[in-house]
């Protein structure tokens, strides 16, 4: 089984992503460990708990970013991914702030999902080494796009607006909108100034 130890917590209201998003995991060889709310999962939450959070945003009781800021206040080691099908700007770059690794939008493809699992998995191994820290260098950051959030900053590279982006890549102008935010964010730019700066 990959990474066994450190398992997967999936935290999602919706049965049938719940369903899905568990088989997709559990047949690449993960353990996963799933909750139906932020409160259940609040609920069993230890300090000694690693691995990763596969986080949903909008739920009842608990939303996902309550979720997330508990983690952060009480110190926990566990990584975060959000993912949701209600996403805007603001929340996005909010989920980062509050300490998110990562940020996917439903719907996306299973093979994103698996990227980024097996790349934070990999990180929460690092974390645990003796001395180790991963250390958030520009090359780092920029491996922490997804494909599409690539797509839009190479865009930004060549000068072209969010219109010529989005009709070049087939997106919707909102989701490039986003994605060149979340690219930013995560690269660690100000500006497209500061990003043609390093290149």
């Amino acid at each position: 089984m990959k990474n066994s130890q450190y398992p997967i917590y999936l935290i999602d209201d919706d049965e049938s992503i719940l369903t899905s998003l568990t088989t997709l995991l559990t047949g690449s060889g993960y353990e996963v460990n799933c909750f139906r709310s932020g409160d259940e999962f609040i609920a069993q939450l230890r300090e000694d708990l690693r691995g990763l959070v596969v986080l949903d945003v909008m739920m009842p009781g608990r939303d996902g970013l309550e979720v997330l800021s508990l983690l952060r206040q009480g110190g926990s080691r566990l990584r975060v991914m959000i993912i949701t099908g209600h996403a805007d700007v603001p929340m996005a770059v909010n989920a980062l702030k509050m300490g998110a690794v990562d940020f996917l939008e439903k719907p996306f493809h299973p093979k994103d999902l698996l990227e980024r699992v097996s790349t934070l998995l990999e990180e929460c191994a690092l974390d645990e080494e003796p001395g180790m820290q991963v250390e958030p260098t520009i090359h780092t950051r920029f491996a922490s796009l997804t494909a599409r959030e690539y797509l839009v900053l190479s865009g930004v590279v060549r000068g072209l607006s969010n219109k010529e982006i989005a009709e070049r890549i087939d997106m919707s102008l909102r989701t490039v909108q986003m994605s060149r935010t979340l690219a930013m964010q995560k690269a660690g730019f100000r500006n497209r100034s500061e990003l043609m700066e390093w290149i």
